[in-house]
C-alpha cells in the first residue's frame, strides 16, 4: 500500500514539474524571468520531495 501512495505522489510531482516547466517557458518567452530565491517552506518541500524520490 505504501508503494501505491508513493507512486501516486511521484506521478503528481511529475505532473506538477511539467506544469512548472510550461509556466517557466511562458515567462521566459515574455522575457521577464528573474531569479527568485525559494522561501523556507518551498525549500523544505523540495528537500522532502527529493528525499522521497531518492534524488
Amino acid at each position: 500500500m505504501g508503494e501505491t501512495i508513493l507512486k501516486k505522489i511521484y506521478e503528481d510531482v511529475e505532473f506538477l514539474k511539467s506544469k512548472v516547466l510550461d509556466i517557466e517557458k511562458t515567462i521566459k518567452s515574455m522575457g521577464e524571468l528573474e531569479f527568485m530565491p525559494l522561501t523556507k517552506d518551498e525549500l523544505g518541500f523540495f528537500n522532502q520531495r527529493n528525499r522521497l524520490l531518492g534524488e
